[in-house]
């Protein structure tokens, strides 16, 4: 029997099982929320099932946790096992809405205007989200507790939302309890993995055997074993991150939606908060930018709204293509001089004036295989343990650096000619 607890049937898992203390904060108004986030952002426009939410990740990633720290027999005492669950189910609590766009918004033209990650993610636990919620809706009282109260109510200190912070965020000691919610290989990838292929209906996945590899090292950090299955059994979850960017995450029409919505950010965002972002769902969204003041914003709302997505004109490998686009691609330079650029030798080429600067936009991608860099088996990273398979998979990796420019369908062989010409790469 599991005293004192919830059980919620999942569909990756099976049953999970939460304490009371969970329940409490998982009803909160920043948990709730995430009922309305979109794991994949778009991707559903290409995938009709992939509408799952940011809070059955969080729960998927709660029950990996479980399962790396029992089936690894990993040595936690009462409270760090305490802690490391409520960060599992926490660690999403600070997603905006339209999730990695956002992210990517800001990253790519207001990195300013973000507040360090470590700090947002502690004022999201002291409530400043909910606090903007009540400004914007001083009449509904009641309907949801804020975050912050419930952690108060079931009996959690500063000092103990501090450690869940640093948990969340990567920082702290002991560095294996953050490592398993936010390291190279931990819960939160494990978890969207699978989730994410279920509900795309790609059959991808990977060895369950990763559950049973991990061990403290001797500097107090988690790593895997020394051991050729659990090298093997790792090499399986990065084969499978690979497969599901190519098939999904970075499906070409999936990023098409990604460039039209970072546009309508772009031309809609300036009516709202920062914070507002934390405080609405995806369909609320949409909603107000539908019906938004401004003309641009409102157009690009209902192409995106109706899967009106602009057609791929132009495709080659960052290698292949000029400095400039690499600088702008690490945000070095302002993509909008490239789309700029782009517009008028379509303008000089066609001699028209039809095309406008919201029928061009363009995905820059950055390095996927950084983020991986840091798997270690013992004493030696992965590369050193398999040298010849991880570098099949880096080359994998690099083929993933592809720049796609997308354009309204009338201006797509124009869009590629004028491509062509500016970057003297041929089209793939």
């Amino acid at each position: 029997m599991h005293e004192d607890k919830w059980r919620i049937r999942d569909s990756i898992w099976g049953d999970i099982f939460l304490t009371s203390k969970d329940r409490k904060i998982l009803d909160t108004f920043e948990m709730q929320r995430l009922r309305g986030i979109k794991q994949l952002d778009f991707a559903f426009l290409v995938y009709p099932g992939a509408e799952h939410s940011r809070f059955q990740h969080s729960l998927g990633v709660r029950a990996c946790v479980d399962r790396i720290v029992t089936m690894s027999k990993i040595p936690l005492d009462e409270e760090e096992l305490e802690l490391v669950r409520i960060a599992a189910l926490l660690h999403d609590a600070v997603t905006p809405v339209f999730s990695h766009v956002v992210s990517d918004f800001f990253r790519r033209f207001y990195p300013n205007i973000i507040p360090p990650h470590e700090k947002f993610v502690s004022e999201v636990l002291d409530g400043v989200c909910y606090k903007k919620f009540q400004e914007e809706n001083p009449d509904i009282t009641g309907v949801a507790i804020p975050l912050r109260d419930a952690l108060e109510e079931e009996g959690y200190s500063r000092r103990d939302r501090e450690r869940i912070v640093e948990i969340i965020t990567g920082g702290g000691k002991p560095s294996y309890l953050s490592q398993l919610v936010n390291g190279p290989l931990d819960a939160d990838r494990l978890d969207y993995l699978k989730r994410d292929a279920y509900y795309t209906g790609v059959p991808q996945s990977y060895d369950d055997r990763i559950f049973s590899s991990f061990e403290i090292d001797e500097n107090g950090a988690l790593s895997l074993r020394a051991r050729s299955d659990a090298v093997s059994a790792a090499i399986s979850v990065l084969e499978s991150r690979f497969w599901m960017m190519k098939k999904v995450y970075l499906h070409p029409t999936t990023l098409s939606a990604d460039c039209l919505a970072l546009e309508l950010l772009l031309r809609g965002l300036g009516d709202y908060d920062f914070y507002q972002l934390f405080t609405l769902d995806d369909a609320q969204f949409i909603s107000l930018l539908l019906n938004s003041n401004l003309e641009e914003a409102r157009k690009l709302a209902y192409k995106l709204r109706y899967r009106r997505l602009p057609k791929k004109a132009y495709v080659a490998h960052i290698s292949k293509l000029p400095e400039r686009v690499s600088r702008a691609a690490l945000g070095m330079v302002d993509y909008h001089e490239l789309q700029d650029e782009i517009i008028r030798e379509v303008k000089k080429e066609t001699l028209a004036d039809e095309i406008s600067d919201i029928d061009v936009f363009i995905y820059l991608p950055r390095d996927y295989y950084t983020e991986i860099k840091g798997v270690k088996a013992g004493n030696y990273k992965l590369e050193e343990q398999d040298p010849s398979i991880i570098q099949t998979l880096k080359t994998r990796y690099s083929s993933l650096m592809q720049v796609y420019v997308y354009t309204e369908k009338r201006h797509v062989d124009a869009v590629k000619k004028v491509c062509e010409k500016m970057f003297n790469a041929l089209s793939q």
